[in-house]
């Protein structure tokens, strides 16, 4: 769809869950009840750009840390995005998305030789290519994916990751995503690099649904982090999702959070690192 010289692009919808080993998912089936409601749908807004990225797993300079910036984030109605968005841009986002159409390529299951527990391949609409590493740990996932490991210290209950490798004709996107249980909640974690014939001018977006409480957090690192709620309700009850942007160089992801408070949401923002 392209709408006032604007291509919006959605990720995440075309990113869906891979089944893992026998293992992993009973794993995932002890703790993963905890680790709903996180994925978000991701969109990318470019201005005349050089190439149109159909679909993919996928600004105000913000505050000083360290030698590196983190980019300020901008909440309209129904997204947080590295710029502000229109009426236009943030309806398009509201709007349901169109189906996929997925085919199975292959599946393989590790050993000993390398550190993914199974690889699975898929074309989604005929000409973009998903490749699925899935691990037992998020810093196993982001060390073999060649990304940055986005915190201090070592959060060992992770209950699902995946090293995702999206190919199209004119790029390449190198993403992770991750569940780690912490508490009695859990925060998930989405992290993309996006290589090869991209404009370089695009802004992100995250789609909120609901929103409310928006708010602003400096970590201990002195990164100041925009967190905004997300509030749904289903037969379950009422659940609330605090969603934090994060962008920098090249980078773009999200963490999420799932019934932990803000205290603890603060304290795992703290170990938060751009190495």
């Amino acid at each position: 769809m392209i709408k006032d010289d604007m291509d919006i692009l959605l990720e995440e919808a075309l990113k869906p869950d891979i089944s893992p080993s026998r293992e992993t998912n009973q794993k995932i089936l002890n703790k993963g009840a905890k680790c709903e409601n996180h994925r978000r749908l991701v969109f990318v807004l470019a201005r005349v750009v050089a190439i149109f990225i159909a679909v993919i797993c996928v600004g105000s300079m913000g505050v000083y840390a360290a030698s590196r910036l983190i980019k300020k984030a901008f909440v309209s109605e129904h997204a947080i995005s590295t710029g502000p968005l229109d009426d236009d841009d943030d309806a398009a986002i509201a709007a349901d998305e169109e189906a996929v159409q997925i085919k199975e390529v292959s599946h393989e299951d590790g050993d000993e030789t390398v550190k993914w527990i199974t690889k699975d391949v898929q074309i989604l609409n005929g000409n973009i290519t998903n490749t699925y590493y899935t691990y037992e740990e998020y810093a196993t996932a982001v060390s073999d994916a060649g990304l940055d490991n986005w915190f201090s210290k070592t959060y060992e209950n992770t209950a699902s990751a995946t090293y995702v490798v999206t190919e199209a004709e004119d790029f390449k996107e190198y993403c992770v995503d991750s569940c780690i249980l912490y508490h009695d909640g859990s925060f998930f974690v989405s992290e993309s690099v996006i290589r090869g014939n991209v404009s370089g001018d695009e802004r992100h977006s995250i789609k909120i649904e609901n929103k409310n409480n928006e708010r602003k957090y400096t970590a201990a690192s002195g990164y100041e982090f925009t967190l905004v709620d997300e509030i749904t309700e289903d037969e379950a009850g009422r659940l609330v999702t605090t969603v934090v942007m994060v962008a920098y160089d090249d980078y773009f992801g999200y963490i999420s959070f799932n019934n932990l408070t803000e205290k603890e949401i603060h304290s795992i923002l703290d170990t938060f690192v751009i190495r």
